[in-house]
This record gives structure tokens, C-alpha cells and sequence, in this order.
């Protein structure tokens, strides 16, 4: 069974045309739940910077801890945890429908290389292979 069969049903590009930088927003909060799910020690702290601004810091926190265990822990927490998969989930989909709503009006591709070079694509490639996603 996939990601996408266990997954809810996700609205898609057709039918829920929402701005790049909302579903950005989205991957961002997102994030959050990822972060609180892994019990990251710093969660207080970069929620305060979050809410002060600092919209991708959650992220970022996930990238930065790449190589520290978190991939590992998500991994284990993914099959164990409702709260952790879904957030994982939302996070991969909601990438994917960024990625699927740019490419429908961006011909020259410069949007479409500009967010698979972000800092959230880099997160979606090591949730994807976290969890073993074809994506």
C-alpha cells in the first residue's frame, strides 16, 4: 500500500487553485506539526520565532537536523504515530500540489526549478524517502 492509499483524499489542483505562497503557508504550518510530533526540544523556542515572523524556521529545523536522527525518527514514528503521518502526508501533498498548480502556468520552468531548489523541496525529499514514497 502506497502513501497516497493510506492517505485521505486530497483536493487537487483542479479543483482547489489556491496561490503558491498560501500553500507555502501551508507547508510551513505544517512543519510545525512535524517538529511537535518529534518532540524537538527546541519546539518553544522556534515557535516564538515563528510567531514572530520567522514563517520557514520549522522547516529549516527539519532540514537542519537531517543527519541527527530526526529522518530516522520520522521514519519509525511515521507507522506508529497518526498525528506524525499525517502531517508527513499533508506536507508531501501539499508539495506536490505546489509543484502541480506552477507547472500548469509556468512555461519557461524558472518557478517550477526555483521551488524544486527550496528549502521545502529539500524537506519533501527526505520526508519522501523517510517514509518510502515514490515520490
Amino acid at each position: 500500500m502506497t502513501r497516497a492509499d493510506r492517505a485521505e483524499p486530497r483536493p487537487t489542483a483542479g479543483n482547489d487553485v489556491r496561490d503558491p505562497s498560501h500553500i507555502l503557508e501551508s507547508l510551513n504550518a505544517v512543519a510545525v506539526d512535524i517538529v511537535r510530533a518529534a518532540n524537538d526540544q527546541n519546539f518553544t523556542e522556534l515557535y516564538d520565532r515563528y510567531r514572530r515572523g520567522d514563517r520557514d524556521v520549522f522547516i529549516r529545523r527539519i532540514f537542519a537536523l537531517r543527519d541527527r536522527g530526526l529522518i530516522d525518527d520520522i521514519r519509525r514514528r511515521y507507522h506508529q504515530d497518526r498525528e506524525m503521518r499525517s502531517a508527513v502526508d499533508r506536507f508531501l501533498d501539499g508539495f506536490e500540489q505546489l509543484l502541480s498548480q506552477i507547472s500548469e502556468t509556468d512555461r519557461d520552468g524558472v518557478l517550477r526549478q526555483m521551488y524544486l531548489t527550496s528549502e521545502p523541496s529539500k524537506v519533501y525529499s527526505l520526508l519522501a524517502e523517510a517514509v518510502g514514497s515514490n515520490a
